[in-house]
């Protein structure tokens, strides 16, 4: 009895199971991931990027190959009909890899999948939120990202590149760590201070010693620096 009850959930744990995506799709139907917000007041209007399935990605790649040329050698079709469908309802001027094609490092390109990423540009008037819903909910797009409107991103350095240099830093003063050790007890102290010699190995801690070291300093006593090496 208990093993019919195994098959039968078996059975129905099969039956739910969703069927694998086809060769055209890569996301299974579901809707693509969103980056961004299209609302923002910093969004960048007029343009937004889409990742693409590696199946539609090649089939991308394939159509733009053998298509001719624009008069401006810009891309501005897939090829792939559910989105170009889009791209001839919002008359888009471009659509076109963010990474540029490069045979040297297409190896690469592809392991991290920075190869499926294209960009596409309209109108700015066009509603920006309704042409990435739409090509979000289409198979084949992985990931939807509204961009940023450049007026509002910081720079981190503006100007010519300039080589540092020693005059450049501020001089600080000698830390306690490059002073001597000044323990009038440290003789005493064999585990802190053994050279070894006979049966003995040199045991001593030494700065080159790592983390151990930074338990004692100049001006501390070693009965300190027992306590604190023992914690």
């Amino acid at each position: 009895m208990k093993k019919l009850l195994l098959l039968c959930g078996l059975l129905a744990v099969f039956a739910c199971t969703e069927e694998p995506a086809d060769s055209a799709g890569g996301n299974g139907g579901r809707k693509a991931r969103v980056l961004g917000s299209p609302t923002s007041r910093l969004a960048l209007r007029g343009s937004l990027s889409v990742k693409l399935s590696p199946e539609t990605a090649q089939a991308v790649a394939a159509a733009q190959a053998q298509r001719p040329a624009t008069r401006s050698g810009v891309a501005t079709r897939s090829g792939v009909g559910g989105i170009d469908a889009i791209l001839h309802e919002i008359d888009a001027g471009r659509f076109e890899r963010v990474v540029a094609y490069n045979p040297e490092w297409e190896d690469v390109y592809e392991e991290t999948g920075i190869n499926r990423w294209y960009t596409i540009a309209f109108d700015d008037e066009i509603q920006l939120s309704e042409v990435g819903e739409r090509l979000a909910a289409l198979p084949g797009v992985a990931v939807v990202e509204y961009g940023i409107d450049p007026r509002y991103i910081r720079p981190m350095s503006e100007g010519p590149a300039v080589p540092a240099s020693e005059g450049m830093f501020s001089r600080v003063g000698e830390t306690r760590a490059a002073k001597a050790m000044n323990d009038p007890m440290l003789p005493f102290q064999w585990n802190y201070d053994n050279p070894g010699g006979g049966l003995f190995p040199d045991v001593a801690v030494k700065p080159e010693a790592g983390p151990t070291s930074t338990c004692w300093m100049p001006g501390s006593s070693a009965r300190a620096a027992r306590r604190l090496s023992s914690r």
